[in-house]
This record gives C-alpha cells, structure tokens and sequence, in this order.
C-alpha cells in the first residue's frame, strides 16, 4: 500500500508578502498617493491661474485711459496770475507744493490743495534783455532753462527742503542755480536763443 502523504509546505517570504491584507493595504496607499499627486498638480495650476488674475487685476487700470475729474471745492484761478503767462507748471514727489514759472521770470511757489501762494521768487535775469525762449529738463531733475535776447541763458533749478517741525511735515521750496546765477553765453553773435 502506498500513503500519500501531503506535506504542508511552509509559506515563503514572497508569499507572506503577497497576502491578501497586505495587497488591499498596497492598493489603499498607492490610490491615496496618486490621487495626492493629482490633487498636487491640480492646485500648483490654479495656483498660477490666480497669479496671473491677480497681475491682470493690477496692471489693467494702466491699460484705461486717464480721467481728470474737477475737485469738490470747484477749482482754483491761477495763483499769482497777474506775474504773467505760465511757461511750465511743475509738482513736487509729496503732491502739496507746485511751482510755475512765467514769461516775466517768476518762480510762484503754491499750495495744490488750495491754490495759496507759498512763495515767489524772482529769476536771477539781467535787467538788459528780455526773455526769448524757455525749455525744461527732465521733470523729476527740475531744472529750466531761460533763453533771452542777447544769446544769455539762465539755468535754474526748483527744489523743495523737507523737515519736521514739531512732527509735522515742512515743505520749503526755492530755487538755486546749479551752473551759477550769471547768465551764460550761448551766442557769441548775441542772437537770441
């Protein structure tokens, strides 16, 4: 007589690991972790969506075209205007103090908010020749040129001294002169410029 004998094997390693817990368990992570993946991308773009509503948001009120509305006291004349015909007009970084310069070689200094005249200051201009021309630099360097009649030219330059007096702001504007306050030739012939 012949016996069959079954002999029960031992599991293996790889057995053991394949088990049926093990798989579900296997699964369960590697579907969360592809899910947090997509879930990662999907916020990285809407991320950058966002950004890119949000510079539109502010770059697109530079794309408008400007508006200028009168203020609610109804406006001011032009200060000072009986020193003459306003060349070029000019406001200071702090939007309080503006300066305009005329035909007859003021610098009125005055109030934006108002209109009040805060100062005004003469142009060093020889008594002997009149003005002819005028031209301005850049406007945030201030500086102005006066052409006059005998081929002179002033250079002059508006500026404004900040201080805090008692902790409130001092706006003190004046004018200086950075090439000297003797007009300079330009024409040899005295030709007006």
């Amino acid at each position: 007589m012949t016996e069959s004998r079954t002999i029960k094997s031992k599991p293996t390693l790889f057995q053991t690991a394949t088990s049926d817990s093990y798989q579900r368990w296997r699964l369960v992570k590697d579907k969360l972790a592809a899910r947090g993946v997509v879930i990662g991308g999907l916020s990285i773009i809407v991320a950058v969506v966002l950004i890119f509503f949000y510079l539109l948001y502010v770059v697109f009120p530079l794309l408008l075209p400007a508006k200028l509305e009168a203020s609610a006291n109804g406006g001011y004349a032009v200060p000072a205007a009986e020193m003459g015909k306003t060349l070029f007009a000019a406001i200071e970084e702090q939007n309080q103090i503006a300066v305009r310069f005329t035909d007859t070689g003021k610098a009125v200094f005055f109030n934006v908010a108002g209109g009040e005249i805060v100062a005004n200051v003469s142009i060093a201009l020889p008594e002997t020749s009149q003005i002819a021309s005028f031209n301005h630099g850049s406007i945030d360097k201030g500086v102005v040129a006066f052409g006059l009649t005998d081929g002179k030219v002033v250079v002059a330059k508006h500026e404004y001294k900040l201080s805090y007096p008692d902790g409130k702001r001092l706006i003190t504007p004046s004018v200086a002169y950075p090439l000297g306050n003797q007009p300079l030739v330009v024409d040899n012939t005295g030709q007006a410029w």
